[in-house]
């Protein structure tokens, strides 16, 4: 058996720092973009923990009111809005009040960019029967971008996390063509609407909404 010279000791000793010298500055870098995924600057958030701040339900929930339910526990923790839908055709949104659209657009402003990403935790009490639609609706005047999701919200808290650039897979309602780049800055300048889809399935369903925020 032939033994290792010193110069091959030597070379694999350096090979083996340089691995772990790469790998611990690879370690690095993960953690450090993770860090700055949650060091983004929030343009604007709801929990629901200071209780009912205006939100409505647009469409075909909560019998003839379009006020949704608050509820003190239950949420993604703590305090949520929920709505039971009538059933009765349509497909109903959580529409964001004037508080939440007055906010978005003064931080927008100053801290807006293509980076930025919606977020929200929805749940339903029915997974069977369900349909497509439109998951998020954004507008300023008469100009309006959509989204859909790949899947719907499961019976517990489901997160979803919508990039707010082009690259996302956002569609101009007008032409339903892909939205642009321009068509997205458009909206996010001037936006005065915000619709999150509420029922995902056919027939009578309770859905619930928590945790919303642009960053």
């Amino acid at each position: 058996m032939v033994e290792p010279t010193g110069e091959k000791r030597k070379g694999c000793s350096c090979a083996m720092v340089v691995l772990f010298v790469s790998c611990s500055l690879i370690a690095v870098l993960v953690f450090c973009i993770w860090q700055f995924r949650w060091l983004a600057p929030t343009i604007v958030e709801e929990d629901f923990e200071a209780g009912d701040t205006g939100w409505l339900v647009v469409g075909d929930a909560q019998g003839e009111s379009d006020k949704p339910t608050y509820e003190t526990e239950g949420g993604n923790p703590g305090a949520h809005m929920s709505a039971v839908d009538n059933a009765v055709g349509g497909v109903w949104y959580w529409s964001a009040p004037d508080s939440f659209m007055e906010e978005l657009a003064k931080n927008w402003e100053a801290n807006g960019s293509a980076r930025a990403r919606l977020s929200f935790d929805l749940k339903q009490s029915a997974l069977d029967k369900p349909f497509e639609a439109s998951d998020v609706i954004l507008g300023a005047g008469d100009f309006e971008v959509h989204f859909a999701h790949e899947d719907p919200p499961g019976l517990d808290w489901t997160h979803f996390t919508v990039p707010l650039n082009a690259d996302a897979g956002w569609i101009n309602s007008s032409s339903k063509e892909p939205a642009t780049p321009e068509e997205i800055a458009k909206v996010m300048d001037s936006i005065d609407k915000l619709w999150i889809r509420g029922e995902f399935r056919t027939g009578d369903d309770t859905g619930g909404i928590d945790n919303i925020s642009i960053r």
